[in-house]
């Protein structure tokens, strides 16, 4: 009897034992995954964290990237419209004596032998001391029935030397013309128009017909929206015996880019 009293509160003891141990180890356990379960929440908190700092920092420079460049087209459309190309008047003829005359009247076309050109007239010319006067007797001595000049940089120069002119900025050209008697017709006056050799003028720019009268007349050419980068040709007139049977005597003086 005493042995199964005995058997039975050693049962007793190891099962309270064993049970002890069990709740230790659970507890421990636990303990262990629950820190874990804390470490991997924290480790997750401070990835998203940083994943927000970096997309707010993207955002951020984004924002004062398009601030910036808003500002310089800003700046940009300002000085556009506040700062224009600038342009110092060029003058083809404004004297004979004139030393910032540009161009040369040299290229000869047509009916060549018909035409004659003074760079002396000193017979009232418009301003100055001086005129151009030009004479065309409709002769058709090529046989053309057109003759005209053309106002070269570099004499004879039609596109085989790398002289032309840059005249951006210029807004238009302005010349004074004259006829002697009145009533004859100039067909046409150009700017550029120049295509025949390595070098090519960057605008042809017609304009006419011009009825002459007998005093000084002011014509204006508005070059506003040609490319006048690059001119050898400054300028030039076109007459024929068709309007000019009987030739026509006329007068050009300040003739000018502005």
């Amino acid at each position: 009897m005493k042995n199964f009293l005995l058997f039975r509160l050693v049962f007793i003891l190891v099962f309270i034992f064993n049970i002890f141990i069990s709740f230790s180890y659970s507890v421990d356990d636990f303990d262990f995954k629950f820190d874990d379960i804390l470490n991997l929440i924290e480790e997750k908190n401070d990835n998203t964290s940083k994943s927000h700092q970096e997309e707010e920092k993207i955002i951020t420079e984004k924002k004062v990237k398009k601030t910036e460049n808003k500002s310089d087209n800003l700046l940009k459309s300002i000085n556009t419209k506040e700062s224009p190309v600038s342009f110092t008047k060029k003058y083809i003829y404004k004297d004979i004596d004139f030393k910032q005359n540009n161009y040369i009247p040299s290229g000869f076309m047509g009916d060549y032998g018909d035409l004659r050109i003074s760079l002396r007239c000193y017979i009232k010319p418009y301003k100055g001391k001086s005129c151009m006067k030009i004479n065309y007797s409709a002769r058709e001595s090529q046989g053309n029935g057109w003759a005209g000049i053309y106002w070269q940089a570099t004499a004879n120069n039609w596109g085989s030397e790398d002289t032309g002119l840059n005249l951006s900025g210029a807004k238009r050209l302005v010349f004074y013309i004259k006829r002697k008697k009145g009533g004859e017709v100039i067909e046409k006056v150009k700017v550029g128009g120049i295509h025949g050799g390595e070098f090519t003028d960057t605008a042809d720019v017609d304009f006419g017909p011009i009825i002459l009268k007998k005093h000084w007349e002011r014509y204006v050419i508005d070059l506003k929206e040609y490319n006048l980068s690059y001119i050898i040709g400054g300028f030039a007139f076109v007459v024929t015996t068709e309007s000019n049977p009987n030739g026509v005597v006329f007068y050009l003086d300040e003739v000018v880019f502005e």
